[in-house]
């Protein structure tokens, strides 16, 4: 569970091939198994937790769509 305290994060979701954009107030919820990529601009304030604890995260390849979207994403905060 995530959720937002202040400013703005990104998610992006592998299997969706989508991006979710969030701010102060969201909460969003990351499945179990489910590959993502977060960015956040500085300063953004996050409270996490996870049930059951544990680290369950796994490195996924970094492709061009990734670098392409991480670009992206630096773009537009830089506006």
């Amino acid at each position: 569970y995530n959720i937002i305290i202040c400013g703005t994060v990104k998610v992006y979701v592998f299997s969706e091939h989508k991006e979710y954009e969030f701010h102060q107030d969201d909460m969003y919820v990351i499945e179990p198994g489910m590959g993502y990529m977060t960015k956040a601009l500085a300063g953004t304030e996050v409270i996490f937790v996870k049930s059951p604890g544990g680290n369950d995260k796994e490195l996924l390849p970094v492709t061009d769509a990734i670098r392409s979207w991480g670009k992206e994403w630096n773009a537009k905060m830089n506006e």
